[in-house]
């Protein structure tokens, strides 16, 4: 698998077209751990929470090398997704409760999981070891909790993994990713031919976003208000709507219809 696996960080394959996510700031995403691509059993992602937080965010406010796994509860979830082209998938979602130590500091509340995290692994070859696809780290109310949880749409060779974590506030924004696979393992999703003919469909000088809850794999379809490139906000200068239909084939998502309808007196 390897080459194949992708980190994400927000919307893919959006900068090779004309396509742009509408203003918004993304929080950053904790870093794959050191030796993401390297199998490992379940437990070693299970069992030792802190050597996944590549970036400290359970070091806030205490310094680095003085917090201990004592000073938090970990409750991981272990779910299978399914399996595509002889892989199998799984889902690791770590809710992290702070303790005594913590909350005296004022870092954390009391009860209140100011952490979640969610790791897609995908068992690598026949052996019981899983190699890191996915990773979001949610702190201190970044995400919107829960996180969602990830699934498999289609059936067949055409069939695809999708995941979608949408971030707090009003920006629309989330961390998602989408993958076809085949016997070498997971590949991200070419949707450039789907946002050539999105482009072509919408006005000039126009912006809309591509992903996050705009894209519906389960339905097959793109759907998102369409905003002039030179709005003076976030929530205004929207001059309507586009809906695309698409069709997986061979990793792409190939257009099947799309519709631009204009906003009523525009």
């Amino acid at each position: 698998m390897q080459g194949t696996i992708r980190f994400l960080l927000s919307a893919i394959l959006i900068a090779s077209t004309a396509a742009v996510m509408l203003c918004q700031t993304q929080p950053e995403i904790t870093s794959p751990s050191p030796d993401a691509g390297t199998p490992h059993p379940l437990s070693w992602w299970t069992q030792d929470a802190l050597r996944l937080d590549t970036d400290g965010m359970l070091h806030i406010g205490r310094g680095p090398g003085k917090v201990a796994a004592s000073h938090y509860a970990f409750r991981s979830t272990v779910s299978t997704i399914g399996t595509l082209s002889g892989h199998k998938i799984l889902q690791v979602v770590t809710s992290i409760y702070p303790r005594n130590e913590v909350i005296a500091s004022g870092w954390s509340n009391v009860g209140n999981p100011d952490n979640q995290w969610k790791t897609l692994l995908v068992r690598s070859g026949d052996s019981e070891e899983y190699v890191e696809l996915y990773r979001v780290q949610s702190s201190s109310g970044e995400y919107i909790l829960p996180l969602k949880p990830a699934a498999i749409y289609g059936s067949g060779p055409d069939a695809i993994l999708a995941t979608n974590d949408p971030i707090s506030g009003n920006g629309a924004g989330c961390t998602d990713g989408y993958w076809w696979f085949d016997e070498a393992g997971a590949h991200a999703i070419d949707f450039s031919p789907l946002l050539k003919a999105v482009n072509r469909a919408v006005p000039r000088n126009t912006v809309y976003t591509s992903n996050c809850w705009a894209m519906d794999p389960a339905k097959l379809e793109l759907r998102a208000l369409i905003q002039r490139a030179d709005a003076q906000c976030h929530a205004c200068g929207w001059i309507g709507e586009v809906r695309a239909r698409y069709k997986i084939e061979h990793g792409a998502a190939l257009p099947v219809s799309v519709h631009f309808t204009p906003q009523a007196g525009e």
